[in-house]
């Protein structure tokens, strides 16, 4: 086994800070997550419970958890030498996040003084720099194998003719750095970053698999962009429901016409987007988006289903293809409707650009009231039979895609809308939803890798 892999900032400063990016989005939400080597990059998998071991000490992923998947090409590294006698040359490890990021902020501190210099990720086996580790007997072949992420990388430090100490930088068990004197007035310092990782066994990687989102439903949104002159707001719409603390359930509600006139304007906000919570304790809650929104929703007419797979349950994996979301969903999916639910709303209320409307249950008083106009009811029958008319047609011409997922989840998603400028949210009715957005350059708009956040359903709708 053999994994060496190297960047640099100065030669490829976009490719650095996507997977910069990567690893600090994941320490963000995590202690420990995947790294998997394949010869088609590197992927980083991260999940709320990431390890279920027995006695048997085998660790798979949950499929019903929240997982964070991070696509990383090969190309994006100056050198990438792998050699592994798995399929694909996979070599999958589980890590400390913490303890990779640290090397990260170092070599940005020491790039961001103007120094160019490679970075370096070797794996080496523990028993080679650390001699009071011994290989592990044949017998206990359950236990998986130690190794270390070594991480190496010089800064030039510039000085006056001045001794340097030959210190160490940092803990002396894992992390150290060497001098050398390169001039009269120059000195190298090479740091050396040891970040322990446990490599899985070939039966503990197969079972991580990246989520499918069933066939049915779906809608994609493109959420404004955080950096723009809408993302505060619709960061503020998001982080709304960190004002309940008791709520543990929220539900996505979507709606979204089925046909758009021609002429009508493309940064029109034909989709609407909400957040319901339907608390147990007998009281409502919506939070809409007000703002522009633009969506794209797949139907049956825009998938062309395979005759051999047609009697088949069919899923769609969003990492197919390197394409959008959505592209990949029109390529295997079979939209079906649903029905729009009409919920009477009152006491409406603008916040920002996010509008909440909250209802009460009808007391019997209400009711009550209700029968002093029940002489009225020869007028206003005419008027029921148009408003049934109305909603009916509503219904007929709107999609309605609604998923009921944990609130913390939704929280991660706050979290994770800063760290990215333009993001996508894929909701699959009564399913789950997936946040995802793409890895982009300074001076490229190519993608050239992607971050995807798989969300399930917490509980079946009503």
């Amino acid at each position: 086994m053999k994994l060496k892999v190297i960047l640099n900032d100065q030669q490829s400063p976009d490719d650095y800070k996507l997977l910069r990016t990567a690893v600090s989005t994941v320490a963000s939400l995590r202690d420990s997550a995947v790294l998997r080597f394949t010869d088609d990059g590197l992927t980083i998998i991260s999940t709320s419970k990431a390890f279920l071991t027995d006695s048997t000490n085998t660790s798979s992923l949950r499929g019903d958890t929240d997982q964070l998947w991070c696509h990383l090409p090969r190309d994006m590294f100056l050198s990438f030498t792998l050699a592994s006698i798995r399929q694909f040359n996979t070599v999958t490890m589980e890590y400390n996040c913490d303890a990779l990021l640290t090397a990260f902020k170092r070599y940005d501190k020491i790039i961001s003084q103007g120094t160019a210099t490679q970075f370096k990720i070797s794996l080496i086996p523990s028993s080679q720099w650390n001699q009071t580790v011994t290989q592990q007997d044949e017998d206990q072949e359950t236990v998986n194998p130690m190794h270390i992420l070594n991480i190496t990388f010089q800064e030039v430090v510039y000085v006056n003719n001045a001794p340097m100490n030959n210190a160490t930088y940092g803990d002396e068990a894992q992390n150290g750095s060497a001098y050398s004197n390169n001039g009269a007035n120059t000195k190298c310092i090479v740091h050396n970053f040891k970040v322990p990782v446990k490599l899985l066994f070939k039966v503990q990687d197969v079972s991580i698999v990246e989520p499918s989102i069933e066939n049915g439903s779906l809608i994609l949104y493109d959420l404004p962009p955080s950096t723009g002159a809408f993302g505060q707001a619709f960061l503020n719409f998001m982080k709304r429901i960190e004002r309940y603390s008791n709520v543990r359930d929220i539900r996505l509600h979507s709606v979204s016409k089925k046909n758009k006139d021609e002429d009508e304007n493309e940064d029109q906000n034909n989709g609407q987007l909400k957040i319901i919570i339907d608390n147990e304790l007998h009281w409502y809650l919506e939070i809409c988006w007000n703002g522009p929104l633009t969506f794209n929703a797949v139907t049956p007419n825009e998938t062309v289903d395979k005759p051999q797979q047609s009697s088949q349950k069919k899923q769609i994996l969003p990492t197919t293809a390197p394409s959008s979301l959505l592209t990949r969903a029109q390529q295997q999916a079979s939209g079906t409707d649903s029905a729009l639910d009409p919920r009477e709303k009152d006491d409406m209320f603008n916040i920002e650009n996010s509008e909440a409307m909250i209802s009460h249950n009808s007391s019997s008083a209400e009711n009550s009231m209700l029968g002093d106009y029940s002489n009225d009811n020869s007028k206003e029958h005419g008027l029921q039979d148009i408003s049934r008319m109305v909603e009916q047609a509503e219904r007929d011409n709107n999609l309605l895609n609604e998923v009921i997922i944990r609130a913390k989840d939704w929280k991660v998603c706050s979290k994770l809308y800063l760290a990215c400028d333009e993001a996508m949210l894929l909701i699959s009715h009564d399913s789950s939803c997936v946040f995802q957005w793409a890895l982009q350059g300074d001076t490229s708009d190519e993608e050239k890798g992607r971050i995807s956040y798989y969300i399930t359903r917490s509980k079946a709708l009503p």
